[in-house]
């Protein structure tokens, strides 16, 4: 806790910051805080000058607020569990992999559209995207529309990008990619529903609710009781 907190404010009040040279801070944490919302807000307000890594060690880092941290500063995060300690989820090798995304350019400002109205899309805020990495953004809509997905974005030289991506479409029910799908939109409706210090509650419990009935997942408001009818 300590650790985390001095390498954190350390860097940021003490160090002067150039938009021009982006500084990369790699944050590592085994516990969690209890003012998550303000330090990812505090991450927010310095973006534009850093892109911020973080790293979780172990089974009680706090996912939800490492997860924050990276999204905010525009950077990456990853975990390593206590008995990793060769392979791909060594202290290791995560360290050397977040350390080559750091040097890599990123394209930012992604924007989707599916072409569908009225839809939620996850993740709803896309960080940028680093060079050689694959990025999986999901689209709930009740429409059927045709025609492809377009996705824009800045690239590393200040130019805008425009993609052509062909759509594919699952069927409520039909497939687990929906209930994924869904299960991270509701992640993103309750971390905006945080940080906006729970304004219209009610509206996005509800929308909760109706997602969860709807792709039959678990949430804050849905549960599911499992039973079979002998004879």
């Amino acid at each position: 806790f300590f650790f985390f907190f001095f390498f954190f404010f350390f860097f940021f009040f003490f160090f002067f910051l150039d938009p021009e040279y982006p500084r990369q801070v790699f944050v590592l944490s085994d516990g969690e805080v209890n003012n998550k919302n303000e330090t990812i807000k505090v991450v927010k307000r310095y973006a534009k000058s850093s892109r911020i890594f973080s790293l979780g060690i172990g089974g009680e880092v706090d996912r939800e607020l490492m997860k924050g941290i990276a999204a905010a500063g525009k950077g990456a995060a990853d975990f390593i569990s206590e008995n990793s300690s060769t392979g791909p989820n060594s202290m290791q090798s995560v360290v050397m992999k977040q350390l080559a995304f750091a040097l890599k350019p990123t394209i930012r400002k992604l924007k989707v559209n599916f072409g569908v109205k009225g839809e939620y899309s996850a993740p709803a805020v896309i960080r940028p995207v680093f060079f050689g990495e694959q990025i999986i953004v999901f689209c709930l809509g009740h429409s059927k529309v045709g025609g492809d997905v377009i996705v824009r974005g800045i690239g590393p030289d200040g130019k805008q990008l425009t993609w052509t991506v062909k759509k594919r479409v699952c069927e409520t029910g039909d497939s687990c990619v929906g209930a994924i799908g869904a299960g991270l939109v509701v992640e993103d409706l309750l971390r905006a529903l945080e940080e906006n210090n729970n304004e219209n509650k009610k509206h996005v419990y509800e929308k909760v609710e109706e997602i969860g009935l709807e792709y039959n997942i678990s949430t804050n408001q849905t549960s599911f009781i499992l039973a079979s009818q002998k004879g």
